[in-house]
């Protein structure tokens, strides 16, 4: 049996059919566009997304992050209380060594504290990270079509173009999609779960 080998040798073997390269470029440059088009969309959907949720988290994170350290307030207000309660030991003859100093006992935030800043400093990271993954693939989308329709030579762009294809699918772009996507869902998983506890927090402290 018979078998044609197509040895390629520049600028001599490829030449001669030069309009079928141009046609397979033809028919592929459609779908270029299309797959490009479709990759810009998803990723222009998930920095919209990740943008508005991301400052939706931040703006939480802001409140929620005071629970961690003692509230200045709460600390005036017992400083208060001990020189008011000591002043009245000494107007009732107390002598001024034999009054304690009241205890001192360091801050510690909740649990709960420290749960809801938890989930939500995990959330605003994964958010920040999909924004970043969106943009690289915006930017692999663009120069991908840029080296694609530059100009030269059918049989050189048919070579390039492929090999670019390749290296897509070598890449998975489609499965870095749909993680990029499960992410997300993550990360407003974890901002739920936050929610529900400072809920359930202030609702055992009514």
């Amino acid at each position: 049996m018979n078998r044609r080998i197509l040895i390629y040798v520049p600028g001599v073997a490829s030449e001669g059919p030069s309009v079928l390269w141009s046609e397979y470029l033809k028919s592929m440059e459609e779908q270029d566009k299309q797959t490009a088009e479709r990759y810009q969309g998803e990723a222009d959907s998930t920095l919209i997304f990740t943008g508005l949720f991301s400052a939706v988290v931040t703006v939480s994170l802001v409140e929620s992050y005071k629970w961690l350290s003692p509230d200045p307030a709460d600390e005036t207000v017992k400083l208060l209380a001990q020189i008011s309660q000591q002043l009245v030991n000494i107007s009732n003859g107390i002598p001024l060594e034999s009054i304690s100093a009241g205890s001192n006992q360091p801050f510690k935030p909740t649990i709960s504290a420290v749960m809801v800043n938890v989930t939500w400093f995990c959330s605003v990271v994964l958010t920040l990270g999909c924004s970043v993954g969106a943009t690289l693939i915006q930017q692999q989308t663009r120069r991908y079509l840029m080296l694609t329709q530059r100009p030269g030579a059918p049989y050189e762009r048919a070579r390039l173009r492929t090999f670019l294809f390749n290296g897509l699918r070598k890449f998975q772009s489609d499965t870095i999609h749909q993680l990029l996507a499960m992410v997300v869902h993550i990360s407003i998983l974890l901002y739920c779960v936050g929610l529900v506890i400072q809920i359930f927090t202030i609702s055992k402290g009514i």
